[in-house]
């Protein structure tokens, strides 16, 4: 009972927007606002970024199947 829904905000710079983004998705009614700061949120798309490859290693690659499905089920966009 520290705070309410009303006074409580999320931030998340890099991969801290996949626990931002499905936070907000999942429970929007926790929260009043979420600021994203070069957020991944969209992690299936990730690896046509840019810098996106790099990240493979860590969250997987859209080029296997289980790294496909580890993705998809850390991706906001797609709930």
């Amino acid at each position: 009972r520290y705070t309410s829904p009303s006074s409580l905000g999320l931030a998340g710079t890099s991969a801290g927007g996949i626990m931002v983004g499905n936070a907000v998705i999942e429970r929007p009614d926790l929260f009043a606002v979420a600021f994203m700061r070069v957020g991944v949120m969209n992690t299936v798309r990730m690896e046509a970024t840019p810098n996106g490859t790099n990240n493979a290693p860590e969250f997987g690659t859209v080029a296997t199947p289980e790294g496909f499905r580890s993705l998809v089920g850390m991706d906001a966009y797609l709930k």
